[in-house]
């Protein structure tokens, strides 16, 4: 599904600005899934809470084919986008600068390679400070 941000939610403030991907549509609701590092949840959103991208959101490329097909799990920013086209210009690390459909790219939190589990847990463990965690 396509890459979006939620924004504009009035009860659960908590998700606007966060990045997701379209799973579905029920009743009306669009369906998408957070970022698995911030727990995968599926949220039931209005279409007019989503919207494409910001500039500077860090994703990933995906299911590219043919000629390009290289570039999937490539890392890289959206530099600017044409929301006539459902196309977003990505800047990867390299400074290249490739254009790809909405439908290409996995939205992804900045945090998605942080390690939350504790890296001592047998020191933790014994004096109990994985309560201030």
């Amino acid at each position: 599904g396509a890459a979006l941000a939620v924004v504009g939610l009035r009860r659960c403030t908590r998700f606007n600005e966060q990045v997701v991907e379209v799973i579905g549509f029920e009743d009306g609701r669009v369906i998408v899934k957070l970022p698995d590092c911030l727990g995968g949840h599926l949220l039931g959103v209005w279409p007019r809470n989503l919207r494409a991208l910001p500039e500077g959101t860090v994703v990933e490329l995906r299911n590219l084919s043919n000629a390009n097909a290289n570039l999937n799990g490539q890392i890289g920013t959206i530099a600017t986008k044409e929301l006539d086209r459902c196309k977003y210009h990505v800047k990867l690390r390299d400074e290249s600068t490739k254009i790809v459909g909405c439908t290409k790219v996995l939205g992804r939190s900045r945090l998605w390679d942080v390690e939350l589990a504790p890296s001592h847990q047998g020191f933790l463990k014994w004096r109990g400070e994985q309560n201030c965690l």
